[in-house]
């Protein structure tokens, strides 16, 4: 039964693609398209097998079984289920400053539910099959990665065969936003609001504001210091639209905003950014993983950021290395983590001047940058940290892309070889 729904699904989201011209405005042909979506179907079951084959204890098996066992007992109290899974989202009195360490758990508790409840909702449709779920989660997933590379398409046209590179087929991200975690949840969200925002600036037609506005708040409710992230660059991207002053614009602003960052405690004791960083990092450090790192603890004080900000860049850009020898599952993702550092520096030294001028890509530059920094001081294990920055590396090599010129890569712009 397993087997006839996952290709009846297969069968079902490819012709929806064809039926609702999801090639539009992308460059490429629908068959490319709809290969690109099965590709990433693939992804998401070698993660489900090794999930399932190498942890004996894993979120998504956790989750599963919770589900399947919620929706057994559904048929007794239909109602009661639907009032649940509407609106039961925890206790929120007494718990909206989130830079409290106190109320910390709680908004991650509903990126959480998030997960579970869509969990849920695909175990209705795939009738409790978990590689159906797979392609369930991964529809959302491929739409939201699809419009992503649709707004670097409609700013770079020329550049498609990069972008769809870095966007669909660099390992890790097949890897980790295929699975059924919440990383392809945020991806699609970037890809959703980036579309949202490049339309509405476009257009100033505000119905695309609010739908960028709603993905805003499914990226607050999944991981919502990522939102704390995203938020400054958003808006910069957004009032800077017209300047001929956008990089100095920006790098201001960032300046400032480091300023503060350091400072607003005194001024404001109940607000607590710097804390809310180093416990990240603590609760991290509490949970022992196969792979971790030796990393100095944060303090909340400028002066402890400038001593680790050596080991951050050494952690986010080149772990995990070849050291880990009894695991052929780190020397894969260490050969990840070198060609993603190589496409960087590649990219990085290429960066044209004239390209500076574009605020999509400004706007994801400043935001990977600003997220891949947040990965590299909070989180202290190999394979973590694999995973909470795959996402991101599709938005820093996007941006990289965007605004880099690499001569002998000129030849596949514009060139109809797929």
């Amino acid at each position: 039964m397993q087997v006839i729904l996952f290709i009846f699904y297969c069968v079902l989201f490819s012709y929806f693609f064809y039926i609702y011209k999801l090639d539009s405005n992308t460059g490429l042909s629908i068959k490319i398209i709809v290969g690109l979506f099965l590709f990433k179907i693939v992804g998401g079951c070698i993660n489900l097998y090794v999930h399932y084959n190498d942890y004996i204890t894993n979120d998504i098996g956790f989750y599963f079984e919770q589900s399947v066992h919620e929706l057994a007992n559904m048929k007794y109290n239909p109602i009661a289920f639907l009032k649940e899974w509407l609106f039961n989202w925890g206790d929120s009195s007494g718990k909206l400053n989130m830079f409290e360490k106190e109320n910390m758990s709680f908004w991650s508790s509903i990126g959480m539910q998030v997960h579970y409840k869509y969990m849920t909702l695909a175990n209705i449709f795939s009738l409790g099959n978990i590689y159906v779920d797979v392609i369930l989660f991964n529809v959302m997933y491929f739409i939201g990665q699809l419009y992503l590379y649709k707004t670097l398409y409609l700013n770079a046209p020329h550049k498609k065969y990069l972008f769809l590179v870095v966007v669909f087929l660099i390992p890790s991200v097949v890897f980790w936003c295929s699975g059924i975690h919440k990383d392809g949840i945020i991806l699609s969200c970037i890809g959703f609001i980036s579309y949202s925002i490049n339309q509405f600036l476009a257009t100033k037609n505000s119905l695309k504001l609010f739908v960028g506005i709603l993905f805003l708040s499914l990226l607050f409710i999944t991981r919502y210091f990522y939102l704390l992230c995203i938020f400054l660059p958003i808006m910069l991207w957004i009032f800077t639209n017209k300047s001929k002053y956008k990089l100095t614009i920006f790098s201001v602003t960032y300046l400032l905003a480091f300023i503060i960052l350091f400072n607003v405690n005194s001024l404001f004791p109940a607000i607590k950014p710097l804390e809310l960083i180093s416990n990240k990092q603590k609760d991290f450090i509490n949970l022992i993983g196969y792979s971790d790192m030796e990393t100095p603890l944060l303090e909340n004080n400028f002066m402890s950021y400038v001593k680790n900000f050596p080991t951050a860049l050494n952690h986010i850009f080149l772990k995990p290395s070849f050291h880990y020898n009894e695991y052929f599952k780190y020397k894969i993702s260490a050969l990840d983590s070198w060609l993603v550092f190589s496409l960087i520096i590649l990219f990085s030294v290429y960066i044209k001047r004239k390209n500076l001028h574009n605020g999509f890509f400004l706007f994801l530059l400043f935001f990977g940058s600003t997220v891949y920094l947040f990965i590299g001081y909070t989180i202290p294990n190999a394979g973590a940290l694999v995973r909470y920055k795959s996402e991101f590396t599709v938005v820093l090599l996007s941006a990289l892309v965007g605004l880099s010129e690499v001569p002998f890569l000129k030849r596949m712009y514009s060139k109809d070889i797929i």
